[in-house]
């Protein structure tokens, strides 16, 4: 069952374009690192409620990490400062640390 569908995705990777070309479009992805201990952190956590700061956010593939439970991804991303914010667009990973005001978010 597992080999017809893998055989049915690739089938389709391969002979449709518009897969391909949704392939190529990918998101820009930003994730977010904090902990509930943290007092910038909860800062900008609440600034994320902003009608205007969610309308930027549905645009990306956003992610938000607790590094104090996630610490699987904060390791794999070398994080050691928080607040931390990865913008990763193209391959290309582009790290903020500490406070960011809403201007800046």
């Amino acid at each position: 069952m597992f080999r017809q569908l893998f055989l049915i995705l690739f089938a389709l990777t391969i002979l449709c374009p518009s897969v391909q070309a949704f392939e190529q479009e990918k998101k820009t992805e930003v994730i977010y690192f904090g902990a509930t201990w943290c007092g910038p952190c909860r800062a900008m956590k609440s600034m994320m409620k902003d009608k205007e700061v969610q309308a930027a956010i549905k645009k990306v593939d956003f992610k938000m990490y607790d590094v104090d439970i996630r610490r699987k991804e904060s390791e794999k991303w070398g994080v050691r400062q928080i607040p931390a914010i990865l913008v990763i667009k193209d391959g290309k990973a582009k790290r903020y640390t500490g406070y960011k005001s809403e201007e800046d978010f």
